[in-house]
């Protein structure tokens, strides 16, 4: 797929150049006019209408040798879209710029270059977390402590309802501890264990590929 992106440019390379001819054409006729006049007035000699004469007509000869590279290039993007060879040409004959060129790889290692693929950061993210959540199964097997409270105000009659002997206030810890889900819980490390095992086998791999990398 690394062609497509080379023809695109190649195709909007030619355009540019074809409307950069055809404008010097313009220009050209109208120095091989204005010439023509100032020969018929007396103000120039034939050789500089033959010398205008001479550039408009290599600058004309160039377009179709231009018009055909264009059509090269087109057909053959065609080609690696899979489509047939004429069906993009009204399509890109409209006057494009030349698409610009990705930003430049920053010089290192082919290993610093392997390390900033999605792909292995989502690895090491991944081997964190599973890493993290083995932490927290393994919490299960210690009880939790905490401590609630609640302070309120009631009373029956509203004329006395900010009185000190309307608020209530309750405060007390709490223990919960899974002493019957001893199973569940070591089932879960295991399964955190395991998740953990397979992101650090990616983990080994992405080292194993740098440094076979670093090699070169």
């Amino acid at each position: 797929m690394v062609a497509c992106p080379t023809s695109c440019k190649s195709v909007a390379a030619y355009q540019q150049r074809l409307s950069i001819t055809r404008d010097n054409i313009r220009v050209q006729r109208e120095i091989l006019d204005l010439t023509s006049n100032r020969f018929q007035n007396g103000l120039n000699s034939d050789l500089d209408v033959q010398q205008a004469t001479a550039v408009l007509t290599s600058t004309e000869a160039q377009v179709p040798s231009l018009e055909t590279g264009f059509r090269r290039n087109v057909y053959a993007l065609a080609v690696l879209l899979a489509q047939p060879p004429g069906s993009l040409l009204d399509k890109m004959s409209a006057e494009k710029p030349i698409p610009i060129t990705p930003p430049k790889v920053p010089v290192g290692l082919p290993s610093d270059l392997l390390q900033r693929r999605p792909d292995v950061q989502r690895a090491e993210r991944e081997l964190a977390a599973a890493t993290a959540r083995i932490g927290v199964a393994k919490a299960d097997y210690f009880p939790k402590f905490s401590l609630t409270g609640f302070a309120a105000l009631q009373s029956i009659s509203a004329s006395d309802w900010f009185d000190y002997s309307s608020r209530a206030w309750s405060a007390g810890p709490t223990v919960q501890w899974e002493i019957f889900e001893a199973g569940s819980i070591r089932a879960n490390v295991r399964v955190q264990n395991a998740r953990q095992e397979q992101a650090l086998d990616i983990r080994c791999r992405r080292s194993e590929y740098q440094s076979r990398f670093s090699d070169f």
